[in-house]
């Protein structure tokens, strides 16, 4: 049978360990997200590199866009007269990128 002092000490070690290991998922989780956004802003310089244009969704309109589209994926937008390219960033820049196929053609070749 084990003593009460036996059975709060390794109450405690449990304890410990549990903080240790939340403490480590933490620090893993943040160097994580950390990364993410870092490629994020990697993807987001070679589209200004490349001829994109930053739009904050200003009108409904873009809002909806930005919204809609899945998020940090260049889409084609194809419309009567012209073809763009749509970038939606709601994480970081809460922002959109808008190139033309040229633009695209030279984003393309970062990758």
């Amino acid at each position: 049978m084990n003593s009460p002092r036996f059975v709060h000490q390794r109450q405690r070690n449990n304890f410990r360990y549990a903080t240790l290991v939340g403490f480590l998922l933490g620090i893993g989780a943040l160097v994580a997200c950390q990364m993410q956004q870092q490629v994020i802003i990697q993807h987001e310089d070679n589209l200004a590199a490349a001829g994109f244009s930053m739009r904050p969704p200003n009108t409904p309109e873009l809002q909806t866009l930005l919204n809609q589209l899945p998020a940090h994926h260049v889409v084609q937008r194809v419309r009567p007269d012209k073809i763009r390219y749509v970038y939606a960033d709601p994480d970081v820049c809460d922002c959109l990128y808008v190139g033309s196929q040229h633009a695209y053609e030279l984003y393309k070749q970062f990758d």
